[in-house]
């Protein structure tokens, strides 16, 4: 592809202006042109043309579908102040919405998961009695932590019994230097005593990674080997980008990068990833076309791989069946189920039974990955769990995840994002945060 048409913002004034993605020296590019500020060129977020060609097919605009996770921030004070925090220190002690607030702007949500962040949201001495009541309108409920306040003793468990599903625990560095250097303090002491409560308690957590240009790229692998090991109640290690609101790129590990530390730790290739990627999105799209709950259950613009943990082996999902077979089969299945009526029958007419069958007999991977695990994924299916919050043991992923900067908005992905921050008349709003002020972005 050339080049596309898109609309982006200004990074400037932050209106909406029209823009071009275009390849430019094996690399896609993004340019707005504002009326009032000029012409402005940076990296697209999907810099790596594989990348970008692979998800920008993966786009889809459908008017029914409605993000299925709601962002709350619940307070902006915090008991750390980490030097890449992108919350600006203006922002620290601007007040709390109380608990009667949180649930006014949950309860017209159409999604079912509410992810609580901050600041830091375990400060709040009521966190629990917000999960609590958040589950009683039939949500789940996340929260984005430092997890300081999970090495306390009894406190995973308090917020487990309160109902919290998933903890998403900020975690840089298994090394004391680098994570003393990182956050600016030394918590590793505190981090990793967070881990042993978590584990304990049996929580559903999610370890999110920073990977640093040249601090801590080796500790994808060692992030990837922990999460092996401990795949009982550590679902997910997500790394990020570290969100560029200063336009230095050239100083930030981009997510071929990643892609390229996660290759060497666990001998899968971007292929796999894309696969594994693109399967995720289809399985989840039709069980929303069938059932008609939640949104997009996996993001759009994030890449992951799915591995069977077995006998200390990580093995992922791409290596027990032809991804790309089966990923031709789930779209025309969801051609058929989206000029159909009759959901249900379609979905057994069309199914690709053959290719699950060739695979059941011919890789004995795959054969007992069904006979062992198969009922619990049913299971998971049927409930809509994302793997983060799954009961099935012994699965373990892995995400790489950008968000986008002021700099490269590009709403054509932006429409299919499937995390929302307000809900007004029955429509999603999505924001970018900048250093200055939380920008609304596009209703849905």
């Amino acid at each position: 592809m050339d080049s596309r048409k898109t609309e982006s913002l200004c990074p400037v004034c932050f209106e909406r202006v029209a823009a071009e993605v275009f390849n430019e020296g094996g690399k896609m590019y993004i340019s707005q042109e504002c009326p009032e500020h000029g012409s402005f060129k940076t990296l697209h977020f999907f810099e790596d043309p594989r990348l970008y060609a692979a998800l920008s097919e993966n786009m889809i605009t459908d008017d029914d579908v409605f993000p299925d996770g709601q962002v709350l921030k619940v307070t902006m004070d915090c008991n750390m102040d980490c030097p890449f925090c992108a919350v600006p220190k203006s922002f620290r002690n601007g007040g709390e919405l109380t608990v009667d607030e949180i649930l006014d702007l949950s309860k017209d949500f159409k999604g079912s998961l509410v992810y609580l962040c901050g600041g830091e949201p375990t400060i709040r001495e009521d966190l629990p009695e917000i999960i609590t009541r958040l589950r009683g309108q039939g949500k789940r409920v996340a929260i984005f932590t430092n997890g300081i306040r999970f090495s306390e003793p009894g406190y995973a468990g308090e917020l487990k019994e309160a109902g919290l599903n998933l903890v998403i625990l900020s975690f840089l560095s298994f090394d004391r230097g680098q994570s003393l250097s990182l956050y600016g303090c030394d918590v590793l002491d505190s981090k990793l005593k967070a881990l042993e409560n978590l584990a304990a308690s049996g929580m559903p957590t999610m370890l999110s990674l920073i990977v640093f240009k040249g601090v801590n790229e080796d500790q994808v692998s060692k992030a990837i080997e922990y999460g092996s090991k401990n795949s009982g109640w550590l679902r997910l290690v997500n790394f990020k980008v570290l969100w560029d609101l200063e336009g230095k790129q050239k100083e930030i590990i981009l997510q071929n990068g990643i892609v390229d530390l996660v290759s060497e730790s666990t001998d899968i290739t971007l292929e796999d990833i894309l696969g594994c990627t693109l399967f995720s999105n289809r399985t989840f799209e039709i069980l929303r076309l069938i059932t008609g709950k939640g949104g997009i259950r996996t993001p759009r613009c994030e890449l992951r791989c799915y591995f069977w943990v077995r006998g200390g082996r990580l093995v992922p999902i791409s290596r027990m069946i032809d991804l790309n077979e089966l990923i031709k089969n789930l779209d025309f299945l969801r051609s058929k189920l989206k000029s159909s009526h009759s959901m249900i029958l379609t979905f057994f007419l069309w199914f690709p039974y053959s290719l699950i069958v060739r695979s059941f007999i011919s890789n004995p991977d795959f054969r007992m990955f069904c006979l062992l695990l198969l009922p619990n994924l049913i299971n998971d299916l049927r409930h809509n769990y994302p793997l983060s919050t799954s009961t099935t043991k012994n699965i373990f992923g892995i995400t790489v995840e950008r968000y986008m900067d002021p700099s490269n908005v590009d709403f054509e992905f932006s429409s299919t994002c499937n995390i929302c921050r307000e809900v007004k008349k029955g429509k999603a709003g999505y924001c970018i945060e900048d250093m200055k002020r939380w920008h609304y972005i596009s209703p849905r």
